[in-house]
């Protein structure tokens, strides 16, 4: 009997300390929220992967002491909501700009640098086709092919615009192997297209002979153009 006595007076001391720790604690806290340097920041609610669109409801504000602020964080949901992530973000982790990217912005992730809808398609090219290799990243183009069509006994070569502004995700230039000239260098001209386009640009490259050319920024008119054949260059 006395033994359980002990015990129930050793429990009910230690639920006591134990309250009083806590709302020591709690007034603490509540006495560093209104003298302290506090401002909201953006967390994530949930684990978000990597390469994932942000949406809203996966994001939320926290209070946080204002020298445990990362200098890169977001502090309106606004701004992050429709991003894509670049690296994977934890619960409760402030949301970082350099671990954000913007859907179809240059990015070194490929993928993150597509609109929905698009594709990526490479085509190789030399200083020629390629405008002297100086298309960069962000640059948009036309793409011409020449081809040769045979109908009957009679054949002809056709010039034709088959896709019209367009934006260069990527161009990388390969070393010309021992013995070729500068300007047979060889290039890979990354662009940003959609299925239908791409099957023509594939086509064109597989069965004719492409040409970039280079768009003004300034300019993103599509024109009806009609294809250019050999005899026209006979006046």
């Amino acid at each position: 009997m006395r033994r359980r006595l002990l015990f129930i007076v050793a429990l009910v001391c230690g639920l006591a300390a134990a309250a009083g720790v806590y709302f020591y604690l709690d007034r603490m806290e509540e006495t560093y929220r209104r003298t302290g340097d506090f401002e909201s920041v953006v967390v994530a609610r949930e684990p978000i992967p990597v390469r994932t669109p942000i949406k809203r409801e996966a994001l939320a504000y926290r209070k946080v002491p204002a020298a445990y602020i990362h200098p890169d964080a977001y502090r309106k949901i606004e701004d992050v909501a429709g991003k894509a992530s670049t690296a994977a973000i934890l619960p409760g982790e402030q949301i970082l700009k350099s671990r954000t990217a913007a859907v179809g912005e240059a990015s070194e992730d490929l993928a993150l640098a597509l609109n929905p809808g698009e594709r990526a398609v490479s085509v190789a090219v030399n200083e020629v086709s390629g405008v002297s290799g100086l298309l960069k990243v962000g640059d948009r183009v036309d793409v011409a092919v020449t081809f040769d069509l045979e109908a009957g006994e009679t054949s002809n070569s056709y010039t034709s615009t088959v896709i019209q502004n367009v934006r260069v995700l990527a161009a990388k230039r390969t070393s010309a192997s021992g013995g070729q000239r500068e300007g047979n260098k060889a290039q890979t001209v990354i662009l940003g297209v959609t299925p239908a386009q791409a099957q023509h640009l594939v086509l064109g490259s597989e069965r004719g002979t492409i040409r970039m050319l280079l768009r003004s920024p300034a300019d993103s008119e599509v024109l009806s153009i009609p294809s250019a054949r050999k005899d026209h260059l006979l006046r």
